[in-house]
């Protein structure tokens, strides 16, 4: 392998966004543009991410959208009887135990082609959607989810984002300063702080404070990674803000993109940025 890549992956900044608030002039990449994701059905970033990770569409890598059932009996159900009702099936289902009805999200046995990290080269995936999530996304208890838990309130919800983003911050420090081939990442905390100031409260100066630092964040990584070696970053998004109308897409399909190399085209297929830098 030629060269040595870094991959931060950003969930939820918006293409859109992005320019309402000059984060594109901000970070001192030379490349930007969106990232078609129309391959995918969902919105959701296990489905996203593994067609990052793989160059396939979800039907082929066969991760479709974000969480799943283990007993193929409840899938297959699932599949069958979709007008019972999510709650009527719950209810359902928890009679049965929690062994029998266990929803969690996809991780990398479950990839059903091979990915990047299949490859012959020196890889660390940290933390990524449908690949190695950590414990508490992988079982749905996400507490930075914070909109999910009325009763937190806004504070305690920016605590909790900003504990989970200082310690993502930290497991990445140590790990640039290793030497690979491809470093990935996946942080949470631009959606994360959409979730609760977009999507419910609509308080846009709070989203543009944080888009103004990931992209001091941003400027840093790049730094950072040119120091201990690696040759490019490319900096990710698996989709956009999150959606505040019954749209059928839990998230707007504008992710973007900046990057220290060139990728062709403004707008490029999520199933090609890794075979674009021959990583796939």
């Amino acid at each position: 392998m030629s060269k040595k890549y870094f991959i931060p992956i950003f969930g939820g900044i918006d293409y859109r966004l992005s320019k309402l608030f000059s984060l594109e002039e901000d970070l001192t990449t030379d490349y930007h543009g969106s990232i078609d994701i129309s391959v995918c059905e969902k919105t959701e970033p296990d489905e996203i991410i593994a067609s990052m990770i793989t160059g396939k569409p979800p039907q082929e890598h066969g991760i479709l959208g974000s969480m799943h059932y283990t007993n193929p009996l409840v899938r297959k159900v699932e599949e069958i009887l979709p007008e019972w009702g999510e709650m009527y099936r719950r209810k359902i289902y928890t009679n049965k135990g929690w062994d029998f009805c266990r929803r969690r999200r996809y991780i990398e046995s479950e990839i059903e082609t091979s990915t990047v990290f299949d490859q012959n080269i020196c890889a660390r995936p940290l933390f990524l959607p449908s690949y190695n999530p950590e414990i508490q996304w992988l079982i749905f208890r996400n507490t930075i989810r914070a909109n999910e838990y009325p009763g937190l309130g806004e504070k305690e919800s920016e605590k909790l984002i900003e504990k989970n983003f200082q310690w993502r911050k930290k497991v990445l420090e140590k790990e640039l300063k290793r030497d690979y081939d491809l470093l990935m990442i996946h942080f949470q905390y631009i959606d994360s702080i959409q979730h609760v100031y977009y999507e419910n409260n609509w308080d846009m100066e709070k989203v543009r404070k944080a888009y103004d630092r990931i992209g001091s964040y941003c400027n840093e990584l790049i730094k950072s990674a040119s120091s201990n070696g690696f040759d490019e970053t490319i900096i990710l998004s698996e989709y956009g803000v999150p959606s505040r109308t019954d749209s059928g897409d839990s998230h707007h399909r504008t992710p973007f993109y900046p990057s220290t190399t060139p990728l062709s085209g403004k707008s490029i297929n999520v199933e090609n940025i890794l075979n674009q830098i021959e990583l796939l």
